[in-house]
């Protein structure tokens, strides 16, 4: 590919990312948020017969 690698290292302090969106732009979006819950992580699988 023609991108150009940057070395990072350890000891490198990384700025503080992020991303803020103004009150009446959450609104406009139909941002929600929600309390963190810690609950089990489950998958299931549901199949019929073929």
């Amino acid at each position: 590919m023609d991108m150009d690698l940057v070395p990072r290292y350890a000891d490198e302090v990384e700025e503080q990312g992020g991303v803020t969106i103004s009150a009446r732009q959450q609104q406009n979006l139909g941002v929600r948020t929600a309390a963190v819950e810690l609950r089990p992580l489950t998958r299931s699988w549901r199949r019929t017969a073929a």
